[in-house]
């Protein structure tokens, strides 16, 4: 029985030990024998190198952006012939953040502003003040990118950021319309739509600079150069005289004359083409901005600054103009004492436009005159260029707002 165990435990082994041979001595088979596919070898690399930040080139590296040139103030109108003397205009003195408005002049034929130099040195701010009928030569009108500006800042004025927001965003849609006009030359449309911002207390500083500029250049274009806007040329029948011309459109001959370059009002010709205006004009008194503001119906037309004497009224209201005189006698309501009218220390000056408002006021001696700089005395003085031009602008019974 032992013999059969050992007998076969000797058999396995030896086929165990013949298998082993079998496999160790004969090579291992090819893949592709087998008809299997091989995958090809594949370099990976053992580390990812990230570049040097300070080498780094972004993809925007090297490119130059076009520069942005300061925003321009005001919008370049079209030529306009035979442009009136207007002058430059100055700040008006009242504190402000910034300094005065850019200068006013007529159009030049390459469709440049220009400013021209006022025959006096005062402080005339209208395009409408010394208006003549012979240009001087202009220089070249420029705008700077501090515009300039007599006006408080939104803060110092009290005005909400809300509110000053909604205002900036309303003020350039109608900017855009006011460039638009200009372009296609409606000059008269794009005076309209921006005289309505006019002293808007919710625009920014920048805004009521471009708003300012760009209003006493339309108006010194639109009102007081030789080409008419507003109205048709009138053509001068036989028989006119230039007083019925002027009193048909409600404004004063002087006006008519001076837009016209007429020296005299005896020189007008049948057939001859005369600008005219539907008058009359009106004005605002701002005793806060030392400032008369002129309009003529809806437009802004100009504007002058003024010093308030001490014989103003103390109640503001409406006024109309009673009368133009070249002097007028004063009289001193504190001491009873009376200075002639050719007297220089008189401090009406050569110039006196008369007013009339309500019965609080009828028995004091309210107008516009020349302020002689020899006395605080005196109610709305004015340089003795814009006291002409005043007198040439508004007719008797035009409206006088005296505001508080």
């Amino acid at each position: 029985m032992n013999s059969i165990k050992n007998t076969i435990v000797t058999v396995t082994l030896l086929a165990v030990s013949y298998g082993a041979y079998v496999v160790l001595s004969n090579p291992q088979p090819n893949p592709s024998d087998l008809g299997l596919a091989t995958v090809p070898a594949t370099d990976v690399p053992v580390s990812v190198e990230i570049p040097d930040t300070a080498s780094y080139q972004s993809p925007t590296d090297g490119v130059t952006s076009p520069g942005v040139g300061e925003a321009s103030v005001t919008p370049e109108l079209p030529e306009t012939a035979n442009s009136p003397d207007w002058p430059s205009s100055t700040p008006v003195e009242v504190p402000a953040p910034v300094d005065a408005t850019a200068d006013v002049g007529p159009v030049t034929q390459d469709n440049q502003l220009t400013n021209e130099t006022s025959e006096w040195d005062g402080n005339a701010t209208s395009a409408a003040a010394s208006f003549t009928a012979e240009p001087q030569d202009p220089g070249t009108y420029e705008v700077t990118s501090s515009a300039p500006l007599p006006y408080a800042t939104d803060d110092e004025a009290g005005v909400s950021t809300s509110a000053s927001e909604a205002g900036d965003s309303a003020f350039e849609e109608v900017w855009k319309l006011v460039q638009s006009s200009i372009e296609i030359g409606k000059l008269d449309d794009a005076l309209k739509l921006l005289s309505v911002w006019y002293n808007e207390p919710t625009l920014s500083s920048e805004q009521t600079a471009r708003c300012v500029q760009t209003l006493d250049e339309l108006a010194g274009t639109v009102i007081y150069s030789q080409e008419s806007f507003m109205e048709p040329a009138y053509v001068v029948q036989e028989g006119d005289t230039l007083q019925m011309i002027a009193e048909r459109y409600n404004v004063p001959q002087d006006f008519l004359a001076r837009i016209n370059g007429i020296e005299s009002p005896l020189e007008l010709y049948s057939g001859e083409s005369l600008k005219v205006v539907k008058g009359p004009f009106r004005a605002e008194v701002d005793p806060v901005r030392s400032e008369i503001t002129v309009f003529l119906g809806r437009h802004y037309a100009g504007r002058f600054t003024a010093r308030m004497g001490t014989d103003m009224p103390a109640n503001a209201g409406e006024f109309e103009v009673i009368v133009k005189e070249t002097g007028r006698e004063y009289f001193d309501r504190h001491t009873g004492h009376r200075v002639s009218r050719d007297d220089p220390s008189n401090p009406y000056g050569h110039r006196w436009i008369g007013l009339r408002g309500d019965q609080i006021t009828a028995a004091h001696d309210v107008g516009i005159h020349v302020d002689t700089g020899t006395s605080e005395a005196g109610c709305i003085g004015v340089s003795p260029v814009d006291a002409d031009d005043l007198t040439a602008i508004l007719s008797v019974g035009s409206r006088v707002t005296i505001r508080q």
